[in-house]
């Protein structure tokens, strides 16, 4: 009994060692976490120690807690090796091995510590379609556990920069982020890969017009819209960093000519979470029981699908609930079939919630873009501003009808979008502003050939790069080392370089519509 005792901090130690988690990738064995036998171990040994404390006190004699006090070393012995034999495989020896047998040409890169796993799993099915190799890469083992549960594409966790370094193989190209996480710089300082922003959604709050975009290769964009909203905030980049290649997300989105002859019937409300800092504080959730209520008192079915960070907040979750508890009474009142909970947020993808519905209330969100490519009426709630100035800070607004966050002008904003959308036409035309001036048939392959093409120019810019670079050591072998070949060297170098920028795809800024911008004179206005 005392053995297990001594040693249990040493062997949570080598249950709990954060290991690099591997899966899905061929030539590599992987395991499952042991961290979950800590528990019952430490239970069982208390069991034991009371259990021979009886025996004591009973006089039963020491033959049945010595047969007990056995069993629990064994096991213990064998959690030990368990994970001696774990932390000492050779998953992360060999993985540079087996990534350069897999021949990956591109990375998914997130360094979120969280699982954000809808961050990198709403990108997979557009970057599988380029018919590229690719992995992806997490920095923790949080979301790399998530995502192995999502995919089957292999994952890679790298906790340290020595983990990261070991991913580095000849057929790599590209990388593509989705998220500016801080730890992004690990990778994009290896400059001989094409670095490519993707984010998770376009809108207009700052993490849309993030500074930091600056230091990628490329900034893939929805459309004009979001090329302009960095400079229209003081965030200057190089025009040919962008590449608009719409949102492949809403190639499902069912597209609509108009309201139906009866007006609406089917309301989505779909706010955003609260972020961490004020800036972000855009939510509706304090003001939504008011609106649901006046949804449901019109007839409405009401499809409600809250932000899935909301629920990291007590006082947000408990709206939430708030919330479905209201649509719960009213669909056993009425027979209404609300869609609320599990329904909404996990059987249910947030492009299917906005196909079930004729109308949308939100916030500032890249819901909010995302809806505008159907068509359809939706109203964003002015949380942080109030008319104008709400327009002015968020210029999508333009393209909705303005509900105040005191909720004054409900009943117009409501009569809007579920029966008159006198905006209607006003709507439309920033539809290709902010998703690319795109046809609807074929729109996702706009983004596949965009990533498709950053592959394959890259592996070309690298080729063309050591080509000179092989040449110049052989000339080297074959002259004196009078310092003239280093010399060379550097002019090839450096001509390469100012050549392979020249012949780089640049992307038009003009906006698709002409008379359309983020500022009512200039995009170039701060």
């Amino acid at each position: 009994v005392v053995g297990p005792i001594f040693f249990e901090s040493l062997l949570a130690k080598g249950t709990n060692s954060k290991e690099t988690f591997i899966a899905s990738l061929p030539g590599i064995r992987t395991y499952a976490s042991l961290k979950d036998y800590d528990r019952p171990l430490l239970t069982i040994s208390e069991i034991v120690i009371l259990f021979g404390a009886l025996t004591a006190w009973t006089e039963a004699g020491p033959i049945p807690w010595l047969v007990a006090a056995v069993v629990l070393d064994l096991l213990y012995f064998a959690l030990a090796v368990a994970a001696y034999t774990r932390k000492n495989a050779d998953a992360k020896a060999g993985l540079q091995n087996a990534l350069k047998a897999y021949e990956p040409e591109f990375y998914v890169y997130t360094s979120r510590p969280d699982d954000a796993s809808y961050q990198v799993t709403m990108w997979l099915p557009y970057l599988a379609r380029t018919g590229k190799k690719f992995a992806i890469i997490t920095r923790n083992n949080v979301p790399a556990r998530a995502l192995a549960e999502l995919t089957d594409a292999p994952i890679i966790t790298c906790p340290k920069s020595a983990d990261l370094e070991r991913t580095l193989v000849p057929s790599l190209g590209a990388v593509f982020y989705v998220n500016a996480s801080s730890r992004n710089g690990e990778m994009i300082r290896h400059q001989e890969y094409t670095h490519v922003y993707l984010g998770h959604g376009d809108s207009d709050k700052p993490p849309s017009f993030n500074p930091t975009h600056a230091m990628y290769n490329r900034i893939f964009a929805a459309g004009q819209a979001a090329t302009e909203r960095y400079a229209a905030h003081g965030v200057t980049i190089s025009p040919e960093k962008f590449e608009i290649v719409g949102r492949p997300q809403l190639e499902t989105v069912d597209v609509t000519a108009e309201l139906p002859a009866s007006g609406s019937s089917t309301v989505l409300y779909a706010p955003t979470w609260r972020g961490h800092v004020d800036e972000t504080m855009l939510h509706s959730l304090p003001i939504a029981p008011r609106m649901i209520n006046e949804l449901i008192n019109r007839g409405m079915t009401v499809v409600f699908r809250p932000h899935p960070f909301s629920y990291e907040f007590e006082e947000d979750a408990e709206l939430i609930r708030q919330i479905q508890t209201i649509l719960d009474e009213d669909r056993t009142r009425s027979g209404r079939q609300h869609v609320f909970g599990e329904a909404a947020e996990k059987d249910l993808s947030v492009i299917e919630c906005m196909n079930l519905s004729d109308a949308m209330i939100s916030d500032v969100s890249s819901v909010v873009s995302d809806y505008l490519y159907s068509g359809k009426p939706f109203a964003m709630t002015a949380v942080s501003a109030q008319g104008d100035d709400f327009v002015a800070q968020y210029p999508i607004a333009r393209a909705s009808y303005v509900l105040n966050g005191d909720l004054s002008n409900l009943d117009d904003v409501l009569d809007a979008i579920l029966e008159t959308d006198p905006g209607r036409q006003n709507r439309l035309q920033y539809r290709s502003f902010y998703l690319g001036d795109f046809p609807d048939q074929g729109y996702a392959e706009n983004f596949v050939s965009a990533a498709a093409r950053m592959v394959t120019d890259a592996h070309n810019d690298v080729a063309e790069i050591e080509e000179p670079d092989r040449a110049t050591e052989n000339a080297e072998s074959e002259t004196d080392t009078d310092g003239d070949a280093d010399e060379h060297v550097g002019a090839t170098s450096a001509d390469e370089t100012d050549s392979l920028e020249a012949d780089a795809d640049l992307t038009d800024t003009k906006s698709p519509l002409g008379t359309l911008s983020l500022t009512e004179s200039s995009v170039d206005e701060p």
